[in-house]
Parts: structure tokens; sequence; C-alpha cells
């Protein structure tokens, strides 16, 4: 679930939202792994101050800060805050970091603009759960926010879900390595693979069979 204040403030605007639960993690990136989320799509905020005030910075997970070509564009001289910093002057969620909603803390923001055309967008919430919203709910909670993308350092090559889609299905291969037993096969089911074999068998034995399931049963 979320926060109830975060709860209270995204239902008041009408904004439909999904919680997805997954592995304790210590990071959005890993989350994003668990769930076979390409990191691209989940957010990553850092809240920014200087002497003429601070700035809420968003941008991928599997994105690096340009801390200097944001001071350069902007004309700013923005540091990141500690989360000691951040525990004092805003409410703080996972890892004593503020969530990436900036009205909510009544703040400026700098979004990467890949999230404005994303289909689904998602931020971690607390060590075992991302929260997703669509990306045209997203950009609504951000309030009068600047799109752009100079600010960020993304990985080279393609980052597309296409190109994540290897180590999702190797994770999907690794869960189902760690099934050590399943559940018996329902006695009908057995049955009718045994009569598969019999190559005597007719019609009137298999209705035999599947009259005995209930869930085959109607009423004439």
């Amino acid at each position: 679930m979320l926060p109830k204040e975060i709860q209270r403030f995204v239902e008041q605007r009408g904004i439909r939202y999904e919680i997805l639960k997954h592995k304790a993690t210590d990071s959005p990136c890993r989350a994003a792994l668990e769930l076979g989320i390409n990191p691209a799509r989940v957010v990553v905020a850092n809240v920014l101050q200087d002497n003429r005030g601070t700035l809420m910075v968003m941008y991928p997970a599997n994105g690096q800060l340009d801390l200097q070509s944001l001071n350069d564009k902007l004309g700013r001289r923005f540091r990141i805050l500690a989360a000691q910093e951040l525990k004092l002057a805003f409410p703080t969620y996972f890892q004593a970091q503020c969530l990436p909603l900036a009205s909510l803390y009544q703040m400026s923001a700098e979004v990467h603009d890949s999230f404005a055309t994303s289909e689904s967008v998602y931020f971690q919430i607390h060590a075992e759960a991302l929260c997703r919203l669509s990306g045209a709910d997203f950009c609504l909670l951000q309030g009068p926010a600047m799109y752009d993308h100079f600010f960020v350092k993304m990985p080279s090559g393609d980052t597309s879900l296409n190109a994540f889609q290897p180590g999702r299905k190797e994770m999907i291969r690794e869960r189902i390595r760690k099934i050590d037993s399943l559940p018996g096969m329902p006695t009908i089911a057995q049955r009718l693979l045994q009569l598969s074999a019999n190559p005597y068998a007719g019609t009137k034995d298999l209705a035999a069979i599947i009259e005995q399931d209930p869930s085959f049963r109607y009423v004439q």
C-alpha cells in the first residue's frame, strides 16, 4: 500500500495506480529487475538546493544525474541534499528519500522527457514494492514541471524493452530452476492420459471419464 498521505493525495486527483510487490531490494534498478521491468521506466528523484531555492529532478533508474550540465544550463549552483537534510525539511520514505511527486512537496521540477511518452511509469515506495502509474498521470502529479534530458547521462546502446528481454528471460528461468515440487495431477487428468495411450479406446470411454468430472456436468 501507498503511505496514507500519499494515497490520499493521489486519489483526490482521480489518479489510478497499481502496487507491484517484489522480493526486497535496495534500489529501484534491482526492483525493476525483480519484476522484469525496463529500468528506464522506473523513476529516481533527487532534491537539489542552492541559495535561490530547491528543485526536484527525476530521471530513469538506469541513468545518472549530470549535475554539472544542469547547473551550466540553468545558471545555478545546485547540490544534492543528503538524506539527513531531507529528513529535516520534507516527508521522506524509502531510504530517506522524497517520492517523485513534485506537486506534493510544492517544488519546481525537471523531469526526464522519456516519462512524458511512456505508457507506464514506476517508482519505488519501499523495499518490496513499486507503484505503477500511466505516463500521463505521472506527469499530472508533477505540476508545472520542465521536461528535458540534458541533465541525465544514459547508458549507451539500446535501452528499449526489447534490449531488456534477455535479462527478464534469465530471471524467469532462474525462478523455474528453484521450483522443487509441483502439485499432484488430478485423477481425471491421469485417466485421460492413460486413455490417450490406449489404441483401442473410443469416444464412449472418453465420455465415461469426462462424466465423472463435476466441472463438465450440465443440466439438461
